[in-house]
């Protein structure tokens, strides 16, 4: 099985949500603050602003390109915006692809890699292995 996650991530030392969020006009899923602690010992070494987008459903993608037109469609109004912040920040689509089976995996189409090239940011792809077979089990929250 297969499943995605898929955000827009901004970080920096100088990012601050709520301006971040207004200028963008779109809030934040998740924000975590330079100096905040991450985990026990560890702190955040730059701000980092983030929008997931979701199904209706609420869960996982099953198909990566649902997810990135999904987000896109938010980013898309913004464009020349992100171009900007892209220049002083690490601006990115970041998407996690969970599985626990061999063989499949994302397929993108040209449509949505021409919309991809179009808003000009970074595509992350991070993999993550599950040996167990629950929907979700391997993905981070």
């Amino acid at each position: 099985m297969h499943s995605y996650l898929v955000e827009l991530t901004i970080a920096g030392d100088s990012i601050e949500e709520q301006a971040l969020s207004r200028q963008i006009g779109l809030q934040a899923t998740r924000f975590f603050k330079k100096g905040d602690e991450k985990s026990p010992g560890a702190v955040w070494k730059e701000s980092v602003w983030s929008l997931e987008v979701l199904p209706s459903d609420g869960n996982e993608w099953m198909s990566l390109e649902d997810g990135l037109v999904s987000l896109l469609r938010k980013l898309m109004p913004a464009k020349d915006l992100l171009k900007k912040i892209a220049a002083e920040h690490d601006v990115a689509i970041s998407c996690g692809h969970f599985y626990s089976g061999f063989g499949g995996g994302p397929t993108l189409s040209p449509k949505i890699l021409e919309s991809l090239a179009q808003l000009g940011l970074k595509l992350r792809i991070s993999d993550y292995w599950s040996d167990d077979e629950v929907e979700g089990a391997g993905r981070p929250r």
